[in-house]
This record gives C-alpha cells, sequence and structure tokens, in this order.
C-alpha cells in the first residue's frame, strides 16, 4: 500500500519482477491504515464484465472519478449506493438507459463558423 498522484493505493505484485505490478486505488471509506488483506485483493475484481447489452460488452470499473459502467463508448457514473463489486446486469442497464434519457434533453449545440 501508498499513496499515489491520485490517491491512496494498493499493489499486487514486484517492481523487481519481469511482469508489471497492477495498482488499484483505495474504495471511499477505506484507509491504508485499516484495510485488510481480503479487502485489497477484492479491489483488483474490477474491471468486471457484466455481459452483452445491444451486441456491446458491458463492463463496471472504477476510475479517477469514480465507480462507472461503460457501454460502447459511453461512461456512467454509479449512484453512491451501488457498489461496483455487486453490480447486477439490470441495475447496469438501467443506469445505461438513464444516461441516454439525458443525453436526449440536452439542446443540441450548433457551432458557429469562425469569421474570416
Amino acid at each position: 500500500m501508498k499513496i499515489g498522484r491520485y490517491g491512496a493505493m494498493v499493489q499486487l505484485g514486484d517492481t523487481d519482477s519481469e511482469t508489471k505490478p497492477r495498482f488499484a486505488s483505495l474504495n471511499k471509506g477505506q484507509s491504508i491504515e485499516t484495510i485488510t488483506l481480503e479487502e485489497a485483493l477484492d479491489l483488483f475484481k474490477l474491471p468486471r464484465p457484466l455481459g452483452d447489452y445491444e451486441s456491446s460488452e458491458v463492463i463496471v470499473s472504477t476510475g479517477r472519478f469514480g465507480p462507472y459502467v461503460k457501454h460502447n463508448s459511453i461512461f456512467v457514473s454509479l449512484a453512491k449506493t451501488d457498489d461496483p463489486l455487486t453490480l447486477t446486469m439490470d441495475r447496469a442497464i438501467e443506469l445505461i438507459m438513464e444516461s441516454g434519457k439525458r443525453n436526449r434533453k440536452r439542446p443540441y449545440r450548433n457551432s458557429q463558423p469562425m469569421p474570416t
């Protein structure tokens, strides 16, 4: 465990070996002082594929801005009550559909040509 550029993280593997070590950020509420080995190993279960939806894979993971669902090239943030380790495919589809509804409500911004 160590502090990196974006906060506390755990490392799986050794920097002296030929294979590159893997890193995972701690979740909110976890602390370097109190995290157990089991909790640290759970962090490496992400990204986790959930299945296919509309002929594209759905993946749940955690990034710099928190946990998210990825479908095609769309990234949807999870609600604070959703856990990426236990998220179901049904809940992921629900989040994707809600995101689509929000995006359709945004007005189209017509870009103006640059004056010459």
